[in-house]
């Protein structure tokens, strides 16, 4: 702390070799040092830190980049990536690619085809900050193709912070083969609902209402205990014309769970990602009211 103040005058080259010290607090702390000290002339010793062994080494040295980098950071980075793909590594790595801006941007698209699934995860996040045509072609492609459905889940994710490219993106998203996936875009067409233009609003409701309707009698998709809510509140959040086709499903009586899952989203509100508090003396009004007969129990089906 006083180094980094100015407190304290430190020789850089003798921080940089106490990178390379018998004892871990002492590699983690000099790292540390030399981003505070923003020891440029030192980088090398902290990308060489990548490489350490102990985690809390090497996530300090992937989160010193974001502070400190030379030419060649963002490749080291991909590369202890390749080597310790864990949470908090990617997470460090993350956050510092994003701050290398337009150095780490050819990097990152190389690393969305890259053959370790936590350099194509790290890649597809990092992206979300750029506004390039080619980042959006690389995202859109990771989305289609890639193998990990978490790297998908996440060029979903980064792709939605464009206008441009978030209806294209989560219509994808829709026909993808992962459920985690799917949700994510069912979610991201409801949030995009009022906003579409008279064209694009009915095909999209048309396609979540064929989506919620999986849920119905015999369902077998592993969500199925729950994943009706979140196609539901998608297709409320159109408003009137979401609304009344909910409605149409409640009142119908040759599907059971469809009925059910539909009062549930009208008049059981629970948004996705806050929860409604009501009175026991309510909720016993709005069932008496609106509940159709209830389906039964219903539990996620197990892989």
């Amino acid at each position: 702390m006083d180094a980094a103040t100015g407190a304290v005058r430190l020789d850089t080259a003798a921080v940089a070799k106490a990178v390379e010290d018998s004892n871990v607090m002492v590699r983690r702390q000099a790292v540390r040092t030399l981003a505070a000290l923003k020891a440029t002339n030192q980088v090398a010793a902290i990308e060489k830190a990548l490489l350490d062994q102990e985690t809390s080494v090497h996530v300090a040295a992937a989160t010193a980049l974001g502070t400190i980098h030379g030419p060649n950071s963002a490749r080291a980075m991909v590369e202890a990536l390749r080597r310790h793909g864990t949470s908090p590594m990617k997470k460090a790595a993350i956050l510092s690619f994003k701050a290398m801006r337009v150095e780490s941007g050819p990097v990152l698209l190389e690393g969305v085809k890259d053959r370790s699934p936590a350099v194509r995860w790290v890649s597809v996040q990092a992206l979300a900050d750029s506004a390039t045509e080619r980042s959006q072609a690389a995202l859109l492609g990771a989305l289609r193709t890639d193998s990990d459905y978490r790297v998908r889940f996440y060029a979903l994710q980064s792709l939605q912070g464009r206008p441009g490219a978030k209806l294209a993106a989560c219509r994808l998203g829709l026909a993808d083969k992962s459920t985690t996936v799917q949700l994510a875009a069912v979610a991201g067409l409801g949030a995009m609902a009022s906003g579409l233009s008279k064209t694009d609003a009915p095909p999209v409701l048309e396609s979540l209402l064929e989506y919620f309707r999986q849920y119905g009698d015999g369902c077998t998709r592993s969500d199925a205990a729950w994943g009706w809510r979140v196609a539901g509140n998608a297709i409320a959040a159109f408003g009137e014309p979401g609304k009344k086709e909910l409605e149409s499903f409640r009142l119908q009586r040759k599907d059971k769970w469809l009925a059910w899952a539909a009062y549930q989203v009208l008049y059981v509100p629970q948004p996705n990602d806050d929860p409604v508090l009501t009175t026991e003396a309510e909720a016993v009004a709005a069932h008496d009211k609106f509940a159709p007969p209830f389906p039964g129990w219903r539990m996620d089906k197990k892989n």
